[in-house]
């Protein structure tokens, strides 16, 4: 994972845990499955996701990945 940003102002790292919170998962599933191999404790890695989530660019990023979700779930 690269610390650039890409077409969005995510990083890899923010994009990877913004898409695995789209999908339900818990602040700490989200981290564990972008971060398999990471010894950090259970609240460091909810702690970690919470603080991502909350960055301004990451929140819009989320908002529009639900408009999408809606927007294909609207037209069945």
């Amino acid at each position: 994972m690269t610390k650039q940003r890409g077409p969005e102002g995510l990083t890899d790292l923010e994009r990877d845990i913004c898409n695995a919170l789209d999908q339900g998962m818990t602040y700490l599933d989200a981290y564990r499955s972008v971060r398999p191999h990471s010894k950090a404790s259970d609240k460091t890695a909810e702690r970690y996701v919470y603080r991502i989530r909350n960055r301004p660019h990451c929140m819009a990023y989320l908002h529009q990945l639900m408009i999408e979700s809606l927007g294909r779930h609207h037209k069945r």
